[in-house]
């Protein structure tokens, strides 16, 4: 073989590499549903929630299948993934009617499949293994007129390409955990068996996309005697389950003493400040009880709302375990505090691990550790120096967005108000009548 021939070979084997790409659904699934059933389900992370609407999920593309329909009604709408970027979720949204899928007209793994034909015509890079797939049931419907109503489609979600810097600092986080993994099994047979419980719940539910949790609590060994609030809902059991992974692994030095989970009322409808509800305890001290109550939170719903009564579980918290000494509550970015009213019952500083935050830091959160006299902790930065911003009119960066202090409401907010439709448009809950939190002693 010439040197130029085979150059020119060496060339296609390298451009043949560089454009495969592993699948997650593979052909013959998609071809034998019923057969392979267990291994489409496999793939995908389960969620519910009241509704779906589409105005709350801006930053996707929205393709509209309909009520048992499989083909995409608005093709024109999807515009391709850009150079530089892939497909990082995508969301399958149904309604669950009837309550048991048993009792379904039309076959849900055979809808699925034919969906996710449809969906892989568009561009099969979308049938990638690095992808995150998501099942959203809707549960505010009992009949079906009411399902047929509701929308029906899949919902994607691009995002830049990671740098191989970036896989870098993701390996050492995720080599980390594996390193502390195999420490702890010389330890504790117990404790390993708890790890992989907790690794496997991580799993199931999305993976470690972002380990802003697991990174924060690294960085602070210094936090001891902790009480860890977390948001319990959808998109946050990642984030939350990385501080029960972070807690497993490090037992003897881990400075969490409790943890306090909430879901937002457990999928009520009727929401009262205070009295929202969904909120759940229990000592760090007992792992094997924190891991059946992350299971046991999520079971008993979402919420099904954006907003999220983190203030509700943070008074709660302190009445249960009043002998703490560091509290942090482990918050959704990307959702406003309904009960942000009641934070003047809060007498003790609150160190927010905010999640989500490629998008700005939400100006609730910021007033909420300002007000605490607390502080914002982010996957880079530790931000408490809020009071000294008081004084001036100047305007001032934070992890890219601009804010400003507005001395006559004695508050935080951005420079450029978001519109209503932003999820950090949080104007509505800053005050709100009857505001107080039931069985509190204050």
């Amino acid at each position: 073989m010439s040197l130029k021939l085979l150059n020119t070979f060496i060339i296609l084997l390298i451009a043949l590499q560089s454009n495969s790409q592993q699948v997650k659904f593979h052909q013959e699934w998609l071809d034998n549903p019923a057969k392979y059933s267990s291994e489409i389900e496999d793939v995908f992370t389960g969620d519910t929630l009241r509704a779906f609407q589409k105005e709350e999920y801006k930053t996707f593309t929205i393709l509209e299948n309909g009520y048992a329909k499989s083909q995409i009604k608005n093709t024109a709408d999807w515009k391709g993934i850009p150079s530089g970027f892939y497909a990082d979720t995508i969301i399958f949204v149904y309604t669950q009617y009837p309550k048991n899928i048993n009792f379904w007209l039309t076959n849900y793994h055979t809808l699925l499949a034919q969906r996710l034909k449809n969906l892989f015509k568009l561009s099969s890079d979308l049938n990638n293994e690095h992808t995150v797939y998501k099942i959203l049931l809707q549960t505010d419907c009992d009949t079906d007129d009411e399902a047929k109503k509701m929308f029906h489609g899949i919902a994607i979600h691009l995002a830049p390409i990671k740098s191989e810097f970036a896989k870098q600092q993701e390996n050492i986080i995720k080599q980390q955990v594996y390193d502390d993994s195999l420490k702890n099994t010389k330890h504790s047979d117990q404790n390993t068996i708890a790890t992989r419980k907790i690794n496997s719940f991580i799993a199931n539910n999305g993976g470690i996309t972002d380990s802003v949790v697991y990174k924060i609590f690294s960085r602070h060994p210094e936090w001891d005697n902790c009480l860890v609030i977390m948001d319990w809902t959808g998109s946050m059991y990642p984030y939350g389950a990385q501080a029960v992974l972070w807690h497993s692994l490090n037992l003897k030095q881990s400075g969490i003493k409790y943890f306090v989970f909430f879901n937002d009322g457990n999928m009520e409808k009727r929401k009262k400040i205070g009295k929202t509800r969904g909120v759940y305890f229990e000592k760090a001290e007992n792992i094997n009880k924190i891991i059946g109550l992350l299971s046991k939170v999520k079971a008993k719903g979402n919420g099904g709302d954006p907003e999220e009564n983190d203030v509700e579980a943070i008074l709660k918290g302190i009445q249960k375990y009043p002998d703490f000494k560091n509290l942090i509550l482990i918050a959704d970015n990307n959702s406003c505090m309904r009960d942000y009213c009641l934070t003047k019952y809060i007498k003790v500083p609150v160190k927010v691990v905010l999640c989500g935050t490629y998008s700005g830091i939400n100006p609730q959160y910021i007033n909420l550790a300002y007000k605490t006299k607390g502080s914002i902790h982010t996957i880079e930065d530790d931000i408490s120096d809020f009071y000294n911003r008081t004084n001036t009119d100047a305007t001032f960066m934070i992890d890219g967005s601009e804010y400003r202090y507005d001395a006559r409401r004695d508050l935080f907010e951005y420079l450029t108000k978001p519109d209503k439709d932003d999820p950090h448009f949080c104007e509505p809950f800053y005050k709100k009548k009857k505001c107080k939190c039931e069985n509190l002693n204050y």
